[in-house]
């Protein structure tokens, strides 16, 4: 009897703790932040209780906290936007990783020699990131793949130098479980390709 409600203890255990490790204030507080995007920039407060599940006025709450810490916004028309706490957190997040002040000064003399926009991108998962950027002043294309914007890790030039440089069965490994899309119909789509 004893050990038959050691394992129902640990049974409510494990429940009460995944129970509260994804229902904490901190996971919905990042799951509001997740939910903007490009084509979502503006969020209603009816769309978050939808999406958490809550009542209107539960979502207005992690709303204002969200806003009084900078975070979030209103936004003039209504429904909240990202607020200027974010740019603040990607600016150190930038400098933390030390690449930028060492990188700057090269790509921009790369950038002017070659006449093309440099990138700085980092491999993260199925993503590439661009961490910095410098720009050919006489070169009239410009291009818009801006500071922290993603891209799935089979889709542009910086991503395929990243694998080119990545263990071969690594990289194998890494495409054969992303879904590849294709963006242009130059995008290899195709693992062995």
């Amino acid at each position: 009897m004893l050990s038959y409600m050691s394992v129902q203890d640990r049974n409510a255990d494990s429940r009460v703790s995944t129970y509260r490790e994804r229902n904490s204030t901190a996971d919905r507080a990042l799951d509001i932040l997740a939910l903007f995007d490009e084509e979502r920039p503006i969020i209603t407060g009816a769309e978050v209780a939808r999406h958490l599940g809550t009542a209107r006025s539960t979502a207005y709450r992690y709303l204002q906290s969200l806003v009084g810490r900078r975070f979030l916004e209103e936004a003039p028309g209504g429904g909240f936007r990202l607020g200027l706490r974010l740019l603040e957190l990607a600016r150190l997040a930038r400098r933390s990783y030390g690449l930028s002040e060492t990188a700057l000064p090269v790509m921009i003399r790369l950038a002017a020699a070659v006449h093309e926009s440099v990138l700085l991108t980092r491999r993260v998962g199925d993503l590439v990131v661009c961490l910095d950027r410098a720009e050919s002043a006489t070169h009239a294309v410009r291009i818009s793949y801006e500071r922290g914007s993603t891209l799935p890790v089979n889709a542009g030039a910086s991503a395929l130098v990243l694998l080119a440089w990545s263990d071969l069965a690594e990289t194998r490994a890494l495409l054969e479980r992303t879904d590849l899309r294709a963006f242009t119909p130059a995008t290899l789509i195709d693992v062995d390709a």
